[in-house]
């Protein structure tokens, strides 16, 4: 039978535990939210590094380097000349091989002295190129803003992410003071007895 009472008694030890706690709760105690009016709002700027790329375009002077395309023409005539020239020496079977090498020749030689052959000229002009370069800048930018704000007469000082406004919400937690009485300043009457 003993055994059967354990359980009961610690249910009844754990509701009188949770009466007490909430007896030795403060009296009273609030939370709420209310409005007070801002008296400024002061930004505050932190100076940050902003590289920045400046390009423009110039004119610059450069060579153009141009080649003519060789001309056969001294080739072919000199080729025809020497075929001519060796079929004119040459005689018999040597005749063919005389021909063949005096035009094989004939286009060395006349592509060597052709005055159609291909030049190289260098010719003056100009041409537009962007150059860029990477400038230091620097800027400004908000990091929050000094709040100063009156609640119950008393002014106050805060930092926010954002500029408030014409009023700032506050969350207020009202509880009674359970300490002893503050001291009195110099020169105040005592207080009146109960």
């Amino acid at each position: 039978m003993s055994n059967d009472r354990k359980p009961l008694s610690r249910a009844m030890l754990a509701l009188a535990g949770g009466f007490a706690a909430f007896a030795a709760a403060p009296a009273f105690a609030e939370r709420y939210v209310d409005w007070a009016p801002v008296l400024s709002s002061t930004p505050v700027y932190q100076r940050v590094s902003q590289p920045r790329q400046e390009c423009w375009t110039e004119t610059v002077a450069v060579n153009e380097v141009r080649r003519t395309p060789d001309s056969p023409v001294g080739a072919i005539v000199g080729g025809i000349a020497g075929g001519v020239l060796g079929h004119q020496i040459g005689s018999g079977r040597g005749n063919d091989v005389a021909t063949v090498a005096g035009a094989v020749t004939g286009a060395v030689v006349g592509n060597s002295l052709d005055p159609n052959k291909g030049t190289t000229t260098v010719t003056p002009a100009t041409r537009d190129v962007q150059r860029c370069r990477t400038v230091a800048g620097y800027a400004d930018v908000i990091q929050g803003f000094d709040v100063r704000y009156q609640y119950n007469g008393r002014e106050f000082v805060t930092r926010l992410p954002y500029d408030p406004g014409e009023r700032i919400r506050l969350r207020v937690n009202v509880a009674i003071d359970t300490g002893p009485p503050p001291p009195l300043p110099p020169g105040a009457p005592p207080p009146l007895p109960n």
